[in-house]
C-alpha cells in the first residue's frame, strides 16, 4: 500500500500505481506550520548542511525506531543520484523499556549511513526535535525544515518513488 496524506498526492500517485494500491488519509501535520520561506532557503542550507542549493533534500521527521524504518530511507538514497540528501529529524528514546531497542536501531542507521558512504548525503538532526511542541515552533524549525527542502517535504517522496518506478520497473 501506498499511503497519502492528501487528495493532490493521490492523485500524483494514481500516475505511478494502480489506485487499488493507494489509501489516502488525513494529514496529520499542521501544514500552517511549514510555511516555507523560499526566499531563507540559502540561508537555512549554508546554516544548517553542507548541501548545494540545486540539491535535492528527502526529509523524515520521526522518532528513531525500527518502527518508522529509517533504514529503508537510507537504501533508498544510496540507490539516487548523488544530488539527493536526506535529511533524518527526530528524538531517541532516553529511558524506559524501549530506550536500549532504539538506541540499537539509531546506531544501526549511522552504521549504515558509513558503510554505504553516504555521510555527506545524511544529515541527522536531534537537537531540535527534542523540543517539539512549543518551544521548537517558537525557535522556528518547523519552517526552518520546510524552507531546507523548498516546503515539498512529502511531494519528493514521490518524486523519488517515480525515479524508482523508472529504474526498477516497478
Amino acid at each position: 500500500k501506498i499511503i497519502v496524506i492528501s487528495k493532490e498526492l493521490e492523485k500524483k500517485a494514481k500516475k505511478l500505481v494502480d489506485k487499488k494500491r493507494i489509501w489516502c488519509r488525513p494529514n496529520p501535520i499542521d501544514e500552517e506550520k511549514f510555511n516555507c520561506e523560499l526566499n531563507k532557503k540559502e540561508i537555512y542550507r549554508t546554516e544548517y548542511t553542507s548541501f548545494d542549493a540545486k540539491d535535492i533534500i528527502l526529509t523524515s521527521v520521526a522518532k528513531f525506531m525500527p518502527l518508522k524504518n529509517q533504514l529503508f530511507l537510507i537504501k533508498v538514497l544510496k540507490e539516487l543520484p548523488s544530488k539527493y540528501k536526506l535529511i533524518l529529524c527526530g528524538p531517541i528514546v532516553k529511558s524506559g523499556i524501549h530506550s536500549r531497542r532504539d538506541n540499537d536501531y539509531f546506531n544501526k542507521i549511522k552504521e549504515k549511513i558509513n558503510d554505504n558512504e553516504l555521510t555527506d548525503r545524511v544529515l541527522i538532526i536531534r537537537e531540535y526535535v527534542d523540543l517539539m511542541g512549543s518551544d521548537a515552533e517558537e525557535r522556528g524549525f518547523y519552517r526552518e525544515l520546510a524552507s531546507l527542502t523548498d516546503g515539498e517535504i512529502v511531494s519528493k517522496i514521490i518524486e523519488v518513488a517515480h525515479y524508482y518506478k523508472e529504474e526498477y520497473n516497478n
